[in-house]
């Protein structure tokens, strides 16, 4: 019969719950800067203001750059399809 380890269950369930909660953390990150660049820019009026937003962004969030650089962008392109 098999024994079970659970003081290494318990250690690997709380190191998965750390990473998922790592996740998230960095995901909300994300939607939240997401949402305010996007904010920003559908409500700027001059092309300078939307530069300050792609600015406020913080393209240099690390993993997601490139993600939010192109959203930052397609929300630009929204922007002035709108004016």
């Amino acid at each position: 019969m098999a024994t079970i380890n659970t003081a290494a269950l318990t250690a690997a369930r709380q190191r998965s719950a750390r990473e998922l909660d790592s996740v998230l953390y960095t995901t909300n990150q994300f939607n939240n800067m997401l949402q305010d660049a996007v904010d920003c820019i559908l409500s700027a009026e001059m092309v300078s203001d939307i530069n300050t937003c792609v600015t406020n962004a913080n393209p240099d969030f690390s993993p997601n750059a490139e993600l939010l650089s192109i959203i930052v962008r397609l929300a630009y392109l929204e922007a002035g399809a709108q004016t």
